[in-house]
């Protein structure tokens, strides 16, 4: 039985999985997906690419063929500052971006150093790995970009409370004395996705962070703000291209602090 890791982060979440002919999906998120060994197929929209790597931006519809190999899927959440740098650099006018076969070595090779040296501090050493595939890609890691001190009061909020509830909006309305409405508008332009959106990619990463605490699956995902298991499931399919069975039975999760 094959092992899928996921590397939970507060600005990303990273897949490594043999991603074996998911069906078409769309992420709340751009991603970067390397090839650790041959070239992938990929469909974006309809137009089939042959690649090791690529990014991908947020929303798109695609299918990744990995042709039952390992591959990196980073995916960047909308209101992080790498997720803005690359809209900048890759997605001002174009929905994805083939990255040349000299970075995608580069990273593979980054992420082999890693697999070396993770027992010894497997924070310490991803985030270096993290920083170094991103740089490869022009990213840079810790940049401050202008965000609305309203918006970044409301993630702060969140990364604070256990669970997202339906009373979530209410409370981070009150928090930031906004209406709803008015909040959900200001966040939507601010990180160009809705709040309802993000709440659901923070409830999928408060599951993980509860399952690395020992949690089970049942009492992690319904913590974390799901209705049952099977509603994280269904979520973590929709969001990573992952079934219910692979989120069950076979994968580590790492939270990245």
């Amino acid at each position: 039985m094959k092992l899928t890791e996921i590397y939970s982060s507060m600005d990303h979440i990273l897949l490594l999985d043999d991603y074996s002919d998911p069906k078409l999906h769309k992420h709340f998120a751009k991603h970067l997906i390397i090839s650790l060994k041959d070239e992938i197929s990929c469909t974006i929209e309809e137009k089939s690419i042959s690649c090791n790597g690529i990014l991908i931006n947020s929303n798109i519809i695609h299918t990744i063929d990995s042709k039952n190999q390992q591959v990196l899927v980073f995916l960047f959440d909308e209101t992080s500052d790498i997720a803005k740098e690359l809209r900048e650099q890759y997605f001002m006018h174009r929905q994805f971006s083939v990255l040349s076969k000299e970075n995608v070595r580069k990273i593979v090779k980054i992420w082999s150093q890693f697999i070396e040296v993770k027992k010894e501090n497997i924070t310490r050493a991803y985030k270096n790995a993290f920083k170094e595939i991103m740089e490869v890609c022009n990213v840079k890691v810790k940049v401050v970009l202008n965000k609305d001190d309203r918006i970044k009061s409301v993630i702060e909020y969140l990364n604070c409370i256990d669970t997202i509830s339906e009373g979530t909006l209410d409370e981070l309305a009150k928090h930031v004395f906004l209406s709803k409405s008015r909040l959900s508008h200001l966040f939507k332009e601010q990180v160009r996705i809705s709040l309802n959106q993000f709440l659901i990619i923070e409830k999928m990463r408060k599951t993980y962070e509860y399952l690395d605490k020992g949690y089970s699956i049942t009492d992690a995902a319904i913590k974390a703000g799901f209705n049952s298991s099977s509603h994280f499931a269904n979520t973590n399919k929709a969001m990573l291209g992952l079934t219910a069975n692979e989120v069950k039975n076979d994968i580590r999760y790492v939270v990245i602090e």
